[in-house]
């Protein structure tokens, strides 16, 4: 589509005066241009080619389902993904969001909009979120989890990324809630040191499920390890019911293993 500036407003006006699905079909490409803003009020659907460029926002109301491709970076332009468009009359129902079935999706930015007693759930594939996440009002449940299906450690909802040059954050928010996410945190390889290292979020589960991926070595020089690649080796304890790892000495020490 060549006529990117008139797609981009007749999305956005149409559905401000009526109730409507958004679909992309398949071999549609569909851009929003800097600072353009994409919205719609109920269904989104896409099998085409989704692009945001600067400072462009895609606004949803309606449930998200996501078949194809979208671009939530284009070069150096970043768009944003935001959840609610605040109105009380379109962004009060709960929704569900799906994104791709099997391709991991990235997006730099994601805000959360909604009216503060609704909820958007993820319920299907994988986003990852590389620098900020923004919350006005409602909830966004990630639903997220590291299972063994389709694949051993599956990594499925929402996941603040975390690498050498960059860790995703919560942005500073004026309300609403955020819950069930994984969080990772980059540590460099290149020396040993002592590192204060906690959950960055509240959680109802245990150390032994958020950190140790539910494995003990309950014998020195065993093996647990229910996730390779994820999880902590945690030993201080020689008892075992104190849920620490045993070693041969026991000594305090925490070693984080490596994806």
């Amino acid at each position: 589509m060549l006529m990117k500036n008139l797609i981009t407003v007749f999305v956005y006006m149409f559905c401000a005066t009526c109730f409507s699905q958004l679909y992309v079909s398949a071999s549609t490409e569909l851009f929003v241009e800097d600072d353009g803003i994409l919205y719609t009020n109920e269904e989104f659907t896409n099998f085409g080619t989704v692009t945001l460029n600067n400072d462009s926002r895609f606004v949803f109301d309606g449930n998200f389902n996501n078949e194809n491709v979208i671009h939530y970076e284009n070069g150096l332009n970043k768009g944003i993904l935001v959840i609610g468009s605040g109105d009380a009359s379109r962004s009060s129902d709960n929704i569900t969001i799906q994104f791709h079935p099997t391709a991991i999706e990235e997006a730099p930015f994601i805000e959360l909009n909604k009216t503060s007693a609704s909820t958007a759930t993820i319920t299907r594939g994988s986003m990852r979120l590389q620098e900020t996440f923004t919350s006005t009002s409602g909830v966004l449940d990630a639903n997220s989890s590291i299972t063994d299906s389709p694949a051993p450690n599956t990594v499925t909802g929402l996941t603040f990324v975390s690498d050498a040059t960059n860790t995703a954050v919560v942005n500073e928010s004026g309300g609403g809630s955020i819950q069930n996410v994984i969080v990772e945190r980059f540590i460099p390889n290149n020396k040993r040191a002592f590192r204060a290292l906690s959950s960055s979020v509240s959680t109802s589960g245990s150390i032994s499920d958020n950190l140790m991926e539910g494995g003990q070595i309950t014998t020195a020089g065993g093996m647990s390890n229910p996730r390779p690649g994820y999880g902590t080796h945690i030993t201080g304890s020689a008892t075992i019911t104190d849920g620490f790892d045993l070693s041969g000495t026991n000594n305090t020490n925490l070693t984080i293993e490596c994806r």
